[in-house]
């Protein structure tokens, strides 16, 4: 998502691995890295018991590199510095400030006042200081 590399929310971690793989043409090492990477992610999600996995930094850090060399230095500098991950949960935060403001614009703080309903001719103008 930083680097601008694109997924689709419905996409499964081994399809996502898959077409990562094929489309930037990772070689051996980066390929087996994203695919453990993936099948850790898997067995997180969907298996009832997960059973024990292994630590993945290494992977971790193996197809980072290999995904940062397939993209522009720009695109690699944008992602360092104004990550989109982060810009989003920022986003978020924003909107739910907003919607606060929302919700106290519809807050009533002194209950409205009833429509006077006596018909003009039997109001007694005398007492408002009216004339």
């Amino acid at each position: 998502m930083d680097l601008g590399i694109g997924y689709s929310p419905s996409e499964t971690p081994r399809a996502l691995a898959r077409r990562l793989v094929e489309h930037y043409e990772f070689g051996t090492g980066p390929a087996a890295a994203v695919t453990r990477i993936a099948t850790a992610e898997e067995r997180l999600r969907y298996a009832r018991t997960p059973g024990e996995i292994t630590p993945l930094a290494a992977d971790l850090r193996t197809a980072r590199q290999a995904l940062r060399a397939t993209v522009s230095r720009g695109r690699r500098l944008r992602a360092t510095l104004l990550p989109a991950s982060t810009l989003l949960r920022l986003r978020g935060a924003g909107e739910t400030v907003l919607d606060a403001f929302d919700h106290l614009e519809t807050l009533r703080l002194w209950p409205r006042r009833r429509p006077d309903t006596t018909p003009a001719g039997d109001r007694d103008l005398t007492s408002t200081g009216s004339r």
